[in-house]
């Protein structure tokens, strides 16, 4: 059969805690696949796993030019070392560099891409996307609309998914935005039992200098 020419695509899906792994079979189909994975650079010369490299479980193969793919995470729990050792590699972590390889095994012999890395994300990253909604939430609600609750709620529910996301990661990032979060949902719950909404531009006053807090606080 012909000699499989294995690429190691880009990683998609980073976050600060995993990541997708991708490759793309060559020209023959391939009986098994996995990905090697490192924190330092490191080169392929034979199938042999290196030291301080770990390998994801041998996997289903995939069919001529075919893609595969394996999250990060999968060596952090079903991890294999030098010799064939099971072993994990260490928890990821924010703002770290992943060098990996993707392998395909072609009649017998398994074949790998070029070693690539990504960096994981950072907790500023996080917090960015935090930032961003703050500033969508002024920028919505700089003009007074019919249902100006709206416009806070739908930020509301975005702020607390990047507060999720910064709470894995950093507690003081969690408490800044927890406290933010919290004065926002006030706003939006005095808004909701109004029964005159003769107090909307005092209410949205309160919540857009909360999401200007926010900005100052991540800054």
């Amino acid at each position: 059969p012909p000699v499989s020419d294995v690429t190691t695509n880009v990683a998609t899906n980073i976050t600060s805690t995993d990541a997708t792994l991708n490759g793309t079979d060559g020209p023959a189909d391939a009986s098994q696949e996995s990905f090697w994975v490192s924190l330092a650079p490191f080169t392929t010369p034979t199938s042999d796993i290196p030291a301080d490299v770990y390998s994801t479980p041998v996997l289903p193969g995939v069919a001529a030019n075919g893609t595969f793919s394996d999250p990060l995470s999968l060596v952090t729990t079903d991890g294999i070392t030098t010799g064939g050792v099971p072993a994990n590699l260490p928890a990821i972590t924010p703002s770290t560099t992943y060098y990996y390889v993707a392998w395909a095994n072609v009649g017998g012999t398994w074949h790998p891409g070029a070693v690539l890395s990504f960096t994981t994300l950072s907790n500023v990253t996080l917090l960015d996307a935090a930032k961003a909604t703050a500033a969508g939430l002024i920028a919505a609600n700089a003009t007074e609309s019919t249902t100006p609750g709206d416009h806070v709620v739908g930020s509301l529910a975005t702020l607390t998914s990047a507060n999720t996301a910064a709470s894995a990661t950093d507690a003081d990032a969690q408490a800044v935005v927890d406290g933010q979060t919290s004065t926002l949902n006030s706003a939006i719950t005095a808004y909701n039992a109004a029964i005159v909404p003769a107090s909307d531009t005092t209410l949205l006053d309160a919540a857009k200098a909360t999401a200007a807090g926010l900005i100052a606080a991540n800054a």
